[in-house]
Parts: C-alpha cells; structure tokens; sequence
C-alpha cells in the first residue's frame, strides 16, 4: 500500500478493510459518490499494474491473479486495423536506444502477435509519451514509413477515400465492390 498517494491509501483502507460504506466515505472526504467511485477505479488499476510489474513475485507468492508474461504491456488500443477495419489494433509501447518502439498488430488480421503491421523502429522520441493515440497522431507518417507487409499501400488506398474494410480486401487480392464502400 505504501506505492499509493496516501489519499488514496486511506479511501481503499476505509472501504475495503474496515468496510465503511461508499456514501459515508463520500461524504467524509466532501466529495460525491460518483468522483469516489472514480477515484476507487483508479486507485484498483494502480494497484492492477503493481502487481502485473513491480510487485509480481509477491502477487504470486499470495496466490493473486495476474496478467501472463506473454501479454504484460500489450494494450488495447483506440486505432482501427487499416486491413480488416473491423478490429482495434492491439500494442506495446517498448523502450529502445533511440526513443521508444511503437508497435502494433490486429488480434485478426496479424499471424501471430510478434507479426506487427506497424512498427517505430524507435522513432518515437518522446519517452513520456504512454498513449498510443497521441504517438500515432504525432509521429503517424514515420509509422507508416516503417510499415510492413505490404501495409503502405493499404494506407495509401485508406487516405484516398477508401474504408479500411476495402483496403484490406483490395491487398488480399480480393474484388469488392468498391462503389458501395466509397466514401462521399
């Protein structure tokens, strides 16, 4: 607990460990019982991730439920799959010698997890940055230039006014009917 803000130590020990009621602790804390109740998520997903990283070995010595090695620091993110268009893109964001590696595979379209469609190469000088949203937005056209499997033209196909869902069709070498898909 002591990897907490002790606000936050306080609420979780309140209402977990002596069992006080939400609204009571609300109304001590003179806040509402929904910023509470937010403020609880929070507090879980901090502690979700010292478990997952820092605190793993102890977390296992007790018995409690973590994430798998494999799937440590793969995140699901807000960024549509430009092949299939019909799945989020899945990523990890790594940290290599010349900034960190930004890397990204759909659960669908990818072989196998490793065969990302795009990857940084580590151009992504930021190191704060901890969203792949706003890496993507910044650093987009360096992402693409890195791209593999074929997906630059994809990418091409998808700015000209093309959805995602016919890119990915057209580089399967699949004939949609492309007038249905296009946008206005």
């Amino acid at each position: 607990m002591s990897y907490l803000p002790v606000s936050g130590r306080t609420c979780l020990e309140l209402y977990y460990l002596q069992g006080k009621p939400l609204e009571e602790l609300a109304e001590s804390l003179r806040v509402s019982v929904q910023t509470l109740k937010v403020q609880m998520h929070r507090l879980r997903r901090q502690l979700w991730r010292l478990f997952n990283t820092e605190l793993r070995t102890e977390a296992e010595e007790l018995g409690l439920a973590v994430q798998s090695a494999e799937a440590m620091g793969r995140q699901k993110t807000c960024i549509w799959c430009v092949y299939c268009g019909r799945h989020y893109l899945v990523g990890t964001l790594q940290p290599e010698q010349n900034g960190t590696g930004v890397y990204l595979y759909c659960p669908e379209c990818s072989p196998r997890p490793e065969g990302e469609l795009l990857m940084s190469g580590g151009t992504i000088q930021k190191a704060s940055r901890c969203s792949f949203l706003p890496a993507y937005k910044r650093d987009g056209s360096k992402l693409e230039k890195c791209a593999a499997n074929g997906i630059q033209d994809v990418l091409l196909l998808w700015r000209s006014g093309t959805r995602p869902s016919v890119s990915g069709s057209i580089a399967r070498g699949k004939d949609p009917d492309v007038d249905l898909w296009r946008v206005p």
